[in-house]
């Protein structure tokens, strides 16, 4: 203001502030660091506490209580806290992890594979840390099926040959301490196995003389059978023998008895006893080999088995039992005899 007059004093003063203010400063070129903490406000996902002036919906903003996490173009791509750090659902973490050694390690596609590959189909493998200008391998393998990784990372069959089944050369020299691995695969083809559960077979599986253990008892009629389960079932109706059966010794053979003392129709495979007068009345549509047993314990002499329109000893007529406790077993022969006497 025109007329007026600056002492020191004030002049000191101002002058002073003005210094402090400027020593408290960081200058905008960067000739300056800071000399304590730096804080900025909590911030959000699209506005974070810590970003750029050409993209302001970048960079780092505190999300709660120990949690400080970064948003690129307002999308949450990372986490640190007092516990780790966190890659969210969704977010590619990408580059190239070397081969691990420890329990611990990260491994690699690559590395995950060659193992999954080493156990199902390994011939060969070996595991070298390479020299400087090294080109050549020592491996045992089957020509054709021999893979080879550099750090983890598999290696295209153009940069190297393998063509001698004894030894792989890189095109490359290597530069010193890379991991070479090498892998002579099985001659193994796809389609050809069947996972542990589910699947079908499309062929026959020869056993060589080798054994299915393990099996649970048959449930239904497909299912294969142990020995135990076998040995101990024989079908309980139908079926045909093809072949003698040879008892050890002296063995019971057990048959249906059913005991009558009415009129009855015989059923094929049982053993009648009669206690009364009456007919027992053979199967009209018998097969060869069927058979009726009768035990006559009627006390009379007048008991009858109808031939139900079959022969009977060759003969059309029924058969009177005039024979008292007699015991007789008829078996059906063929049309012409009809029922026989066995």
């Amino acid at each position: 203001m025109a007329g007026t007059t600056i002492d020191a004093s004030w002049a000191n003063t101002t002058l002073n502030d003005v210094a402090t203010e400027l020593t408290n400063s960081l200058s905008r070129t960067g000739a300056g660091g800071m000399l304590a903490p730096f804080r900025v406000a909590d911030g959000a996902i699209n506005t974070p506490g810590l970003a750029f002036l050409n993209e302001t919906n970048s960079g780092l903003y505190r999300s709660g209580a120990g949690n400080l996490r970064m948003s690129v173009l307002g999308v949450y791509v990372m986490q640190w806290s007092s516990t780790g750090i966190l890659i969210p659902d969704g977010i590619l973490l990408e580059g190239q992890c070397v081969t691990p050694t420890a329990s611990a390690d990260v491994a690699n596609k690559s590395y995950v594979d060659s193992s999954i590959s080493s156990a199902l189909s390994v011939n060969s493998r070996a595991l070298y840390t390479a020299t400087a200008g090294q080109t050549t391998f020592a491996i045992t393998y089957n020509v054709g099926t021999l893979d080879a990784y550099i750090n983890g990372v598999k290696q295209a069959s153009s940069t190297f040959t393998a063509t001698n089944g004894t030894s792989v050369v890189f095109s490359t020299p290597m530069l010193g301490g890379e991991t070479v691995d090498l892998v002579g695969n099985s001659s193994f083809v796809g389609g050809t196995y069947l996972a542990t559960t589910g699947g079908t077979m499309t062929g026959a599986i020869a056993m060589g003389n080798n054994k299915i253990t393990g099996l649970g008892a048959p449930t239904v009629g497909t299912d294969a059978a142990t020995k135990t389960y076998a040995d101990t079932m024989l079908p309980k109706a139908g079926g045909t023998m093809t072949g003698d059966i040879t008892f050890a010794a002296t063995q019971t053979f057990n048959r249906v008895v059913q005991v009558i003392g009415t009129n009855t129709n015989a059923v094929a495979g049982k053993q009648y006893v009669l206690t009364a007068s009456l007919t027992l009345t053979l199967p009209a549509t018998p097969t060869a080999g069927h058979t009726v047993g009768i035990s006559n314990l009627s006390g009379t002499t007048t008991a009858v088995v109808g031939r139900n329109g079959n022969n009977i000893q060759g003969l059309a007529q029924d058969l009177t039992i005039d024979t008292l406790n007699a015991a007789i077993t008829l078996m059906y022969a063929d049309a012409t005899r009809g029922w026989v006497f066995v």
